[in-house]
């Protein structure tokens, strides 16, 4: 946990954290219910199936291999068949690189969510959605923005499914080693396996830091009940729920 005077952005909650801690540990049987640490983090909370896509087929394989060393009794499909899908993860798929978002067919997209019941979307966004103005990230701050917003749209027109928006904070990969101020990698795969569960269920249709302590963010659960407008994204002083 990191004390106030090291936290590097504003938080609403006073304990932060840049590293997994007991209450998102991913062996919990509670949460038995992003990249590779991702795959790693639900294997490791006894999940019988994963199934994994991507740009790359040899990360994809390699990813494969690791969990299925570590974990034989998980069934890893690439690409993912055609099954029910009770939990899916939406990852970034480019950094900012001068890329744009890659283009999926909105309609097999959509039929994901038509074919489930009660299923979850975590959605992995950036603080860059909400952020002010930070000099060489527009294309990907905007895209990703707009992310959280085709995310919430999902959510309105399919009510039963649950979606959760995170930010993982500057993780330690290849695109942030030299930060003196990222978090590691195991954190962003323990949030994912906590938000997937019933106790997360109160942060529906909210964007959240992965950074954030979740006992804190559970006391405020009863709050969050009655103001729809926290932890969301819209315009400011517009009236009415915000998506």
């Amino acid at each position: 946990m990191t004390s106030p005077d090291q936290v590097p952005y504003p938080t609403p909650v006073l304990s932060y954290h840049r590293k997994s801690h007991p209450s998102i540990n991913p062996s919990l049987s509670k949460l038995s219910t992003v990249g590779k640490t991702i795959a790693f983090s639900f294997a490791e909370s006894s999940t019988s199936h994963l199934g994994l896509t991507g740009r790359r087929a040899s990360k994809l394989e390699e990813t494969k291999s690791r969990v299925l060393s570590s974990f034989p009794s998980t069934s890893v499909h690439l690409p993912p068949d055609n099954n029910k899908i009770d939990i899916l993860v939406a990852d970034a798929g480019y950094a900012n690189d001068h890329n744009t978002l890659e283009q999926v067919d909105p309609d097999q997209f959509w039929t994901a969510f038509e074919i489930n019941t009660d299923p979850v979307v975590l959605h992995v966004s950036v603080g860059l959605a909400h952020f002010p103005y930070m000099p060489g990230h527009g294309p990907y701050a905007a895209s990703k923005l707009a992310v959280v917003k085709i995310f919430n749209w999902f959510k309105y027109e399919s009510p039963e499914i649950t979606m959760i928006s995170f930010h993982t904070r500057l993780l330690m990969t290849i695109f942030c080693r030299s930060t003196k101020v990222s978090s590691t990698v195991d954190l962003a795969g323990s949030f994912v396996i906590w938000a997937a569960s019933t106790e997360a269920a109160f942060l529906d249709s909210r964007l959240v830091w992965a950074t954030w302590d979740v006992d804190a963010l559970k006391a405020q659960a009863s709050e969050l009940e009655q103001n729809s407008l926290r932890y969301t994204v819209g315009l400011l002083g517009f009236p009415g729920p915000r998506t």
